[in-house]
């Protein structure tokens, strides 16, 4: 249940650590702000981007991320392999957007100001 809802939050994440790429300005956005994801079945979670390369989740679980054009990964700590997801290009502070996460399925995600 903990990978599925890492799953769900974190759709491109990718394991290992780089100098981060700020390609895509609402990846440029979400640095020093939320990312709160609700998942279809109800469960909600807060994702932190730092501008250090490091993430932090609600949950208490934390990691690393990484930016390849529009795609994000993170390596969680104790989740095996990296989780990836696409990240939609003209979002800011205050959007809600639905994607899907790594394993296909749907999400409703919203920007929040400050973490």
């Amino acid at each position: 249940m903990k990978k599925k809802l890492i799953a769900c939050v974190l759709p491109v994440f990718a394991l290992g650590f780089s100098a981060p790429s700020m390609a895509n300005d609402t990846f440029d956005a979400m640095i020093g702000n939320t990312i709160h994801v609700m998942a279809v079945d109800g469960t909600v979670s807060d994702w932190m981007f730092r501008e250090d390369g490091t993430v932090v989740v609600s949950d208490g679980q934390s990691g690393t991320w990484t930016m390849n054009g529009d795609t994000v990964c993170t390596a969680i700590v104790g989740v095996e392999g990296d989780l990836c997801t696409d990240v939609p290009v003209g979002k800011g502070v205050g959007d809600t957007w639905e994607q899907t996460d790594a394993d296909g399925a749907a999400i409703t995600v919203t920007l929040k100001a400050g973490q």
